[in-house]
């Protein structure tokens, strides 16, 4: 994990002599991780957790700040209400488009308040299933019944009982009050809370039809009388056949509309006229119309619909947790011994995505999926938050952390080397980050020697190259550098001579075994046979061919054979 080149040797042993041979590994720069953290700060606790091999920066939730400066992005315990929705997307977009590497973890504010809806939600590998408590909110709710002489018979009949249907859908919480109009305008029901209904559908049932129909004051005296009432929503219902005054009605409901009082409207009858101008209305009104020309045409309307409010999402407890042993990211790793979390945020995973670690239940506490050209993983726990406080003791929980950034990053190198040797010459190829950007710094050395730095040749857009001379029987170190990244590459020696051939002699091995050192033109009749034991080599291919021609003429024969017809 550190990035420079570094000599190791691998041990053998099992012969007469132990040997050793020397390994020449390059090491890559740490990868680079931005935390953007709920409350700031954490990078240095993250750097030593996970150790040396990463570097750690944080990020700003406000947008400030580059994100190509990263190999991964790691949003820790922050609400998204939090960060900005441009900010949102610019992250979204490098992971699909860039292909950043994304690790989302939190506790319950994370997971618990997260609007479905954000962008950053919308990429996660798994949807939290917070709680969600129905919650109906309260309505004052005024309704304008016409009882003037036009409404004669089943109009007014249909106008009561849509209004004893409306008055049906309220709550104990709700507060309601009839206005009537037939040339005057008076509360047959004042504002009241709706807990005595029956009484309220009584005192509809006893209007009568009479008068002319003046319908602008019964409005007027329905917007004071919500005025004075403290609830969620207000609503004004007005039922009528619409054969009524010509008013200023546009001037007035605009004004209720202001006022965040709707309207809405019903028309009873088969008026075409009165259609369009109670259409009207409810438009203006921020309402709905409705249409009852038949009792077969009744409508329910409920003025406020339950919502939906999500809950803390946030199991506490003690959890056992699993990791899934076929996982790649675990190779190597000892899974036992894994502490259990002390609390979880629930979700269910989402198609194409992969658990990698569950809870007892198998419900998934680390999830991950490829999205565009980067991927996303979600830890539904924080990993210094109360959720893993029995994990502080777990003496590989870095490294098991570590694997799981590792995993997620997909860090693609944005500066590579190709290097191909032709006799004691290399030919190096450095391809930059950028169209015409700066020219990348090259270093090379044989094993064993200081880094020289050698000149770079443009050969093409973002591409240079450079010749330099080697022994092509040692290893040839190469390092190039742009902008404060490096990238470093160990060319093996070439000829058939390496690391083994220092240690283990071609020719001593073959005298051990019994055989000999054979050189280029050397045949096989040449090498050396068992005594006593004569070897011949048949080609097979020419049995096979000479059997498949004669199965075909055999074949012919057959077919051609007369064959004896008997008589019946």
């Amino acid at each position: 994990r550190e990035p420079r080149f570094s000599t190791f040797e691998i041990g053998l042993s099992g012969d007469a002599a132990d040997r050793a041979i020397p390994v020449t590994v390059a090491g890559d720069d740490p990868m680079r991780v931005g935390l953007m953290r709920g409350g700031g700060g954490g990078a240095a606790s993250l750097q030593r957790l996970i150790g040396p091999g990463f570097a750690v920066a944080p990020v700003s939730p406000n947008g400030q700040g580059d994100l190509d400066g990263f190999d991964l992005v790691m949003v820790d315990d922050i609400p998204l209400s939090r960060i900005p929705a441009a900010h949102q997307a610019s992250l979204r977009n490098a992971v699909a488009q860039r292909g950043k590497g994304l690790v989302f973890a939190g506790g319950p504010d994370a997971f618990a308040k997260m609007p479905q809806g954000s962008p950053l939600a919308r990429t996660l590998p798994f949807v939290p299933e917070g709680r969600r408590v129905v919650e109906k909110p309260s309505v004052a709710l005024a309704i304008v019944i016409d009882s003037s002489g036009s409404m004669q018979g089943k109009l007014l009949e249909l106008a009561k009982q849509t209004a004893r249907l409306a008055v049906t859908r309220l709550t104990a919480q709700d507060q309601v009050g009839v206005v009537e109009f037939y040339g005057a305008q008076q509360w047959a029901v004042p504002m009241q809370y709706a807990r005595d209904t029956p009484a309220i559908e009584r005192a509809i049932s006893r209007m009568e039809a009479q008068g002319s129909s003046i319908l602008y004051p019964a409005i007027q005296e329905a917007l004071f009388g919500l005025k004075r009432t403290q609830a969620r929503y207000k609503h004004i219902l007005v039922i009528s056949d619409a054969g009524v005054e010509q008013e200023r009605y546009e001037q007035l409901i605009r004004f209720i509309a202001r006022d965040r009082i709707n309207l809405s409207t019903v028309l009873v009858g088969t008026d075409p006229e009165g259609e369009e101008r109670m259409a009207e209305w409810a438009r203006w009104g921020r309402g709905r119309y409705y249409a009852v020309r038949d009792e077969f045409g009744l409508v329910q309307i409920d003025f406020a619909r339950p919502e939906a409010k999500p809950a803390p999402g946030w199991r506490s407890g003690s959890f056992a947790v699993r990791s899934n042993p076929s996982v790649g990211w675990w190779t190597g790793f000892a899974l036992g011994g894994m502490p259990p979390v002390d609390g979880y945020a629930p979700g269910t995973l989402r198609p194409g995505a992969r658990t990698l670690a569950t809870v007892a239940g198998g419900e998934p506490l680390l999830t991950s999926w490829q999205y565009g050209a980067g991927r996303v993983t979600a830890l539904a726990v924080d990993p210094v938050g109360q959720g893993t406080a029995s994990w502080r003791g777990w003496s590989r929980y870095g490294e098991w952390l570590a694997r799981v950034l590792i995993g997620t990053a997909q860090r693609t190198e944005s500066l590579s080397i190709d290097a191909a040797r032709d006799g004691n010459q290399v030919r190096i190829t450095v391809r930059g980050a950028s169209e015409g950007g700066t020219v990348p710094t090259l270093r090379a050395a044989q094993a064993g020697e200081p880094l020289a730095e050698i000149a770079l040749n443009r050969s093409g857009p973002s591409q240079f190259s450079a010749i330099v001379t080697a022994d092509p029987s040692d290893e040839l170190l190469i390092e190039a550098s742009e902008d404060g990244r490096s990238r470093r590459v160990v060319l093996a020696p070439s000829e058939g001579r390496g690391a083994a051939d220092r240690v283990v002699p071609l020719a001593s091995l073959a005298e051990d075994t019994g055989g000999v050192v054979a050189g280029a033109d050397d045949t096989l009749s040449s090498w050396p046979t068992s005594e006593g034991v004569s070897e011949r080599v048949t080609p097979l291919w020419q049995v096979l061919a000479l059997l498949a021609l004669l199965l075909y003429l055999a074949d012919i024969v057959w077919r051609r054979y007369p064959r004896r017809r008997s008589v019946s």
